[in-house]
C-alpha cells in the first residue's frame, strides 16, 4: 500500500508538471529529485513512524520482548518492507518519466546517481521514522515528524553554507552538467548511515555498534561539505559544438545537437533572403560570437514539446 501511495503521489505531481521537465533527463530528475524529498520524504516517515508505533497502540510491547527473537532482527523485519515499498514506487514514477522524457529529450543520458541517491533517502526516512514510532508513544508523532523532516528539508534552501550540501533535498542544476563518480556512494553514507544508527541506537542489545555506521555517515558528510559546489561539473557536451553541412551553418553544443534539424527549418526562411546580401552570417549559433567572425548568434533553442512542435 505504501508503494501504491508513493507512486500515485510522484505519478499525480509529475504529470501535472509534464510541460516545464519533459524536454530534458536533467529537468526530468531535477522535478522528480525534488518531489522524491520534499514531498514524499516526509509522509514515507510519517507513515513508517505510524506503522513502528503499532506494538504501544495494540499493547502487545511486553509480549514481544518475551519471545525468543532477537529485538534488532524482528525490528529490522518490520521496518524494511515499508521503506522497500516506498522505493518500489518511487522506481516505477522514474520509469514512466524517463520513458515519457525519451521522445523530447536532445542529448545527454539519466543520472543513474541521483537515482541511487533517491532511492537510498526513502530507505533512510522510512528506516528512520520507524524507529521514532518505536519510541515515541505520542499519537500525533507521526503529522509532527513529517512536518519536521519538510522544514529540515526545505528551510536551509534559503541560507548560504557548505552545509546546505548535506540536505538530501538540495536543488541541484543538472541542466549541462555531472555529478562526481563518488555522488551517489556518499549519499548513500550519509542517509543510510545516519538512519542505520538510530535504528541500531535503537534496536540492538549491544548499542554502541550504532557507533559504526555514524562514523561511516559522519565521513562521507564531510566529503558532501568539502566539496559543496564540486559535486557537480560541467559536462564536456556543452562546451562541444556540433554544425549543420552547407552554407550557411547552424551551430549548437552537443547536448542540443538533436534540435538542428528543428533549427535549420525555422531559420530556411531567414536563409532564403539573406542569400547573395554581401555581409550576411555565415554562421548561426547559441554561444557568444566574436567581433568579425561572420557568426550570428541565436537564442537558447527551446527544449521539449515547444521544439517538437516547431519540428
Amino acid at each position: 500500500m505504501d508503494g501504491a501511495c508513493t507512486a500515485l503521489t510522484l505519478g499525480v505531481t509529475m504529470a501535472a508538471k509534464a510541460d516545464t521537465w519533459q524536454g530534458g533527463w536533467g529537468d526530468t530528475q531535477g522535478y522528480l529529485h525534488s518531489a522524491a524529498t520534499l514531498l514524499v520524504g516526509p509522509l514515507v516517515a510519517a507513515a513508517s513512524c505510524w506503522q513502528g508505533a503499532r506494538d504501544h497502540r495494540r499493547s502487545t510491547t511486553e509480549l514481544w520482548l518475551s519471545t525468543p527473537r532477537a529485538r534488532s532482527a524482528r525490528v529490522v523485519v518490520a521496518a524494511l518492507p515499508l521503506a522497500l515499498w516506498a522505493v518500489a514506487g518511487y522506481l516505477v514514477v522514474l520509469v514512466a518519466s524517463l520513458l515519457a522524457t525519451w521522445p523530447y529529450a536532445g542529448g545527454g543520458s539519466p543520472f543513474p546517481s541521483f537515482a541511487v541517491a533517491d532511492c537510498a533517502f526513502l530507505l533512510a526516512v522510512g528506516l528512520l521514522g520507524f524507529a521514532v514510532g518505536q519510541r515515541c508513544r505520542w499519537r500525533l508523532a507521526p503529522p509532527a515528524l513529517a512536518v519536521l523532516l519538510y522544514l529540515a528539508f526545505g528551510v536551509p534552501d534559503y541560507m548560504d553554507s557548505p552545509a546546505l550540501y548535506l540536505n538530501p533535498a538540495w536543488q541541484y542544476e543538472l541542466t549541462g552538467t555531472l555529478p562526481v563518480w563518488w555522488f551517489a556512494p556518499a549519499m548513500v553514507a550519509w542517509t543510510c548511515g545516519l538512519a542505520l544508527a538510530a535504528l541500531l541506537g535503537h534496536a540492538a542489545r549491544r548499542r554502541f555498534l550504532a557507533v559504526v555506521p555514524l562514523a561511516v555517515a559522519v565521513a562521507a558528510a564531510g566529503f558532501i561539505a568539502h566539496t559543496g559546489p564540486g559535486l557537480l561539473r560541467a559536462d564536456p557536451a556543452r562546451d562541444r559544438v556540433v554544425c549543420t553541412d552547407g552554407t550557411p551553418q547552424v551551430c549548437l553544443n552537443a547536448l542540443d545537437g538533436a534540435l538542428l534539424p528543428q533549427a535549420s527549418q525555422a531559420l530556411s526562411g531567414l536563409f532564403e533572403r539573406l542569400d547573395g546580401v554581401p555581409g550576411a552570417p555565415v554562421r548561426y549559433v547559441d554561444h557568444e560570437v566574436r567581433e568579425g567572425s561572420g557568426e550570428l548568434q541565436l537564442s537558447m533553442p527551446a527544449r521539449g514539446w515547444a521544439s517538437c512542435a516547431t519540428g
